[in-house]
């Protein structure tokens, strides 16, 4: 056996790591979760497991039935695997049954230290590593400060991903802004290389790592603030990985990348900001990039074979670069203001598809690029683009420049505008001014 994939971790400011820091809900009416309590509801000090058996005992004693579907974490003791496991039966107050055994192969455990109950205090490599697909990782909010690499390998699934998602005061309240927790990595990296179907929702990070915030396949992003103050050049603060996506997100690189990936699916209303690249991403032939803001790169956004749409690109030196690429790229509906050049290509494309852009404010509109029988080169007229706020203002001509959509055969047209969508401090906030045109504000 293994952990429930519906286990679910609690972490804490208050925490131990020595506690047993989950919950399965494997009895209703009968268990009580003891994860969300700073304290350890259990702790003893002389477990004992037999190699070929799933039963955990203590002549101390102190089990009762509550504690069925909580986390024991077996920290020491002789020929323990140290490890956590799930009280998945309990018999009486000196014995329960555990999903599988603690013991070494062909020895029998004794003098085992272990508790149950109790929240976990920070992100650890063991502790990521004894997730199960469908494990939800709880944060509260505070700081966390990272002691070392985190490197998940376990996989999710696309039934039963994992998930790490903060929460303020009571998990799934969603916190924005500072009511997210901080995970202060220092040096270190949340680093899921080959780590597929994660989940990461509403947290902040800070890091000079090159791998700040990362997972592999088919994983998600949304609701987080990710910051990487490194001098190191090409440093990620973010990174969207293969057929993954991004929502609601804000990264900044001092020197390296706000968001960065390969083949990514997409990166949606996202503020992407003082970096060397805002949004650098490769290899990919059906990645969307669509409602971001970036604002004040080196080069806004660095791609080969994109759809772009909807975004605004503000006060980079270049703002779109467009590197050589096997398939057809599509930039429509965008603003961009304020750029040396606006947008560059390596080379003339003639299937790529430009049109329906606004240009305003730059040095060069465009290098290698056509801009398309649709352009446009209105003042955006943004509420205060150098404080952050990207609104348009009432009456822009930037609100309908963009290309019409008609649906249907009864020729329902609505007219789609060209971008704006910012972050205030992190989180991406609506003020909605028809059920279309939607605004945003930093």
């Amino acid at each position: 056996m293994a952990l429930a994939s519906a286990t679910t971790w609690e972490m804490q400011t208050g925490g131990d790591n020595t506690n047993g820091g989950g919950f399965y809900d494997r009895d209703p009416g009968t268990s009580v979760d003891y994860s969300q309590q700073t304290s350890a509801q259990l702790s003893l000090a002389d477990l004992a497991c037999l190699d070929t058996s799933t039963t955990l005992t203590s002549a101390t004693g102190g089990f009762t039935a509550a504690m069925v579907g909580n986390l024991v974490y077996i920290a020491s003791g002789t020929n323990f695997v140290v490890g956590w496991y799930e009280i998945t039966a309990y018999t009486d107050t000196n014995t329960v049954t555990i999903d599988r055994t603690a013991a070494s192969v062909g020895l029998d455990a004794s003098a085992g230290n272990g508790k149950v109950g109790g929240c976990l205090a920070f992100p650890t490599d063991a502790i990521v590593e004894a997730f199960v697909a469908g494990n939800i990782l709880y944060v509260k909010a505070g700081t966390y400060t990272f002691t070392e690499n985190v490197i998940p390998s376990p996989d999710g699934t696309r039934v039963n991903p994992i998930q790490v998602s903060g929460y303020k005061t009571t998990r799934g309240d969603n916190p924005t802004g500072d009511d997210r927790p901080l995970f202060a990595q220092g040096a270190y990296g949340f680093d899921g290389v080959d780590a597929n179907y994660w989940w990461s929702r509403h947290l902040r990070s800070t890091s000079t790592s090159g791998n700040q915030l990362r997972f592999n396949s088919y994983s998600g992003y949304h609701n987080l603030y990710a910051y990487n103050s490194s001098g190191t050049s090409n440093r990620r603060a973010l990174y969207v990985g293969y057929l993954s996506m991004m929502v609601d997100c804000e990264g900044k690189s001092t020197n390296g990348y706000a968001v960065g990936g390969y083949s990514a699916r997409l990166i949606h209303n996202c503020y992407l900001h003082d970096s060397s690249i805002g949004a650098h991403v490769s290899g990919s032939w059906d990645f969307c990039i669509s409602g971001c803001i970036i604002d004040t790169c080196t080069t806004g956004m660095y791609c080969n074979v994109p759809v772009a749409i909807n975004n605004t690109i503000y006060n980079c030196t270049t703002g779109i670069s467009v590197i050589a690429g096997s398939r057809n790229a599509w930039f429509l509906n965008n603003i961009i203001d304020s750029c040396t050049t606006g947008a560059s290509s390596a080379a003339s494309y003639p299937n790529d598809y430009w049109d329906h852009n606004n240009y305003h404010g730059n040095t060069a509109d465009v290098s290698n690029v056509t801009k398309g029988a649709n352009a446009t080169a209105h003042d955006p007229d943004f509420e205060n683009a150098a404080s952050g706020d990207f609104r348009l203002k009432t009456g822009s001509n930037c609100l309908t420049a963009g290309q019409p959509i008609t649906l249907g055969t009864g020729g329902n047209s609505i007219a789609t505008h060209q971008g704006a969508v910012p972050s205030v401090a992190g989180e991406v906030t609506a003020v909605a001014t028809d059920p279309i045109n939607q605004q945003f504000v930093r």
